[in-house]
């Protein structure tokens, strides 16, 4: 390619000149340069060598161009097509150092066009030093071009080195907190299963300080064993695969109603609900979630008889579930906080404060959203949104 031409120019001289020549051979080589190139873009995809065939059919177009600019002494058109082509082939290369060496190539091989032509219609000192003056702006664009998208690329690699680590972390994090809690409550239960016959066989011979000791020893024991469960159970969210189907709400619900029939009926509580249509989703899950808020809204009741409204709407592509009460309500301060783990609202609750941070575990792992409005002394509504497919009603 760096001799392409000298060797054309040799040929043209051979052909009987450049101005009278058939330009025969000039133009079938810049035509199947220029097919090739096209040609190796369509199949890049098939290999990275052929990054190298365009790189090279490119130096052939160019040389080319520059050849034309000689044979019509750097007529006016020519002249724009070689800057043109020029600056568009510099586009292509994505290595600074690459653009360098097809830059001082090219500015070589017009020179050398330049210098061999006699009678040119451009004047070529004022052409070179434009040339020179475009392709160094165009250089220097590409440079700041190539740098950004290396500091961008790197920055994206960063991001993903970053949220592989925070995803393994997290599933390392899941697999410890479940192995942690089911391993620990075997030891747990031997302990509290001693303790129990330590006070069986030896109680009558300990005084009401030792008894009130062993009592707050058990109750300690029987604590930790709720949280472990807890812990567990949250675990377990994270880590149990899903079954997605669509969800009848109103059966879900039913089902819930039956299992805390005991406590709804123990505290006279009501609970009125809507035509709650469907929703695609797990139904371990869905129905745990329905559980934990009306578990949550009957816990927390205030002196009048518990009143529950379930209702569910449909916004756009989204579903929002919705369970208020007229209960406790929350204050302000604590309703950011209520769906961590392991907090609760007040400290002489016998729950381990895990209920609302398994809700919303769920919302989020049905790539949803949980939030909570709520009044001291008038009740809460926690809301649940889930983006819905044209299957659910």
């Amino acid at each position: 390619v760096a001799i392409s031409v000298p060797c054309f120019t040799l040929i043209e001289k051979q052909l009987g000149g450049a101005a009278d020549s058939p330009h025969a051979i000039r133009w079938v080589i810049t035509g199947l340069a220029s097919i090739g190139l096209v040609l190796s873009w369509v199949v890049a995809g098939f290999g990275q060598y052929l990054r190298w065939l365009i790189i090279i059919l490119i130096y052939l177009i160019v040389s080319q161009v520059v050849f034309l600019n000689y044979i019509y002494n750097f007529s006016y058109l020519y002249s724009a097509l070689l800057v043109a082509t020029v600056i568009l082939s510099s586009v292509y290369f994505d290595q600074f150092k690459m653009v360098v060496a097809f830059q001082a190539t090219i500015f070589l091989f017009v020179l050398q066009a330049s210098f061999l032509s006699v009678n040119t219609i451009v004047d070529i000192g004022v052409f070179l030093s434009f040339y020179a003056f475009v392709n160094t702006i165009v250089v220097f664009i590409i440079y700041h071009a190539i740098r950004r998208r290396k500091q961008l690329a790197e920055a994206m690699e960063n991001l993903e080195q970053t949220r592989a680590k925070l995803l393994r972390s997290n599933k390392e994090l899941e697999q410890f907190a479940y192995i942690a809690s089911h391993d620990l409550q075997e030891p747990l239960r031997t302990i509290r299963s001693y303790l129990q016959l330590i006070e069986k066989r030896y109680g009558n011979v300990l005084d009401d300080t030792g008894k009130e000791f062993f009592d707050f020893t058990l109750d300690a024991g029987e604590r930790m064993q709720e949280l472990i469960k807890a812990l567990l159970q949250y675990s377990r969210v994270n880590s149990e695969k899903m079954k997605r189907e669509v969800l009848d709400l109103n059966a879900v619900l039913d089902n819930v109603k039956m299992d805390l029939q005991v406590i709804i009926d123990k505290e006279a509580a009501t609970i009125h609900a809507d035509d709650l249509g469907s929703l695609y989703g797990d139904k371990v899950q869905i129905t745990r979630l329905v559980q934990n808020l009306v578990s949550n809204a009957l816990k927390y009741r205030s002196e009048h008889t518990p009143v529950i409204h379930i209702t569910a709407r449909r916004e756009d592509n989204t579903k929002v579930l919705s369970v208020a009460d007229n209960g406790q309500g929350i204050p302000e301060q604590q309703q950011q906080n209520i769906f961590r783990i392991f907090n609760r609202l007040h400290t002489d609750d016998k729950g381990v404060g895990i209920g609302l941070a398994v809700a919303r575990k769920i919302v989020q792992n049905h790539g949803g959203d949980i939030w909570v409005e709520s009044t001291p002394g008038k009740g809460t509504t926690f809301h649940c949104s889930f983006e819905t497919g044209q299957e659910v009603q």
